[in-house]
């Protein structure tokens, strides 16, 4: 034993499991296999069901197992097993950004940057000659907790993203002005909204 122990380390079999393993080979057996685990197959982990649980998390990542599993009316055992096993998902919180832009922000960013790139093609030095604006509302409240940002994810696809804000009768307009060689001015705008009349005061 001691020398097996110096050979494997520690995958080396214990005392006791060697000891076992030599009473059951002394009782005749013959194979070194896991022995079956006795209880009937599950009848709801089916190919119809594993399609359905596959199509009701695509549309809905932030599902529970529970919830699932009462929409196809099976056992949430058998949903966390399809979820893990088969699709190879687990449950993470949304990665914190600090907003998230929509998608005509997102057409106007493209826009310009393929303008900048053509220009650059022309004019290498135009770079140093653009001032760049950009404008931002501060906030301090989460719209939904850390639990409730959680959904399901495979290894391929991409964490979900959600934005920091806050709700509060103050908030801060930030607009930044830099160049290439970084930042060159900024203003904030504190707007304060009390029971009479909003107001905005700059700082």
């Amino acid at each position: 034993m001691i020398c097996l122990k110096k050979v494997y380390g520690d995958e080396c079999l214990s005392h006791t499991q060697v000891f076992e393993w030599f009473q059951r080979f002394k009782e005749g057996r013959e194979e070194i296999g896991d022995d079956q685990c006795p209880g009937c197959p599950s009848i709801s982990k089916t190919d119809a069901n594993i399609e359905k649980i596959c199509e009701i998390v695509r549309q809905n990542l932030c599902l529970s197992i529970r919830a699932v599993a009462e929409l196809i009316n099976i056992d949430k055992e058998t949903v966390r097993q399809i979820l893990h096993n088969n699709f190879n998902m687990k449950k993470v919180c949304s990665k914190m950004v600090p907003r998230l832009l929509t998608p005509e922000q997102k057409e106007i960013r493209m826009n310009i940057c393929a303008d900048i790139l053509q220009n650059t093609e022309n004019d290498p030095n135009v770079l140093e000659n653009i001032i760049t604006c950009d404008e931002t509302w501060l906030f301090q409240y989460n719209p939904e907790s850390k639990r409730q940002s959680m959904h399901w994810k495979s290894p391929s696809s991409p964490r979900q993203k959600k934005a920091q804000q806050s709700k509060s009768k103050f908030k801060a307009m930030i607009i930044v002005f830099s160049t290439s060689e970084g930042l060159f001015t900024w203003i904030g705008c504190l707007k304060v909204r009390p029971l009479t009349s909003p107001t905005t005061r700059r700082f």
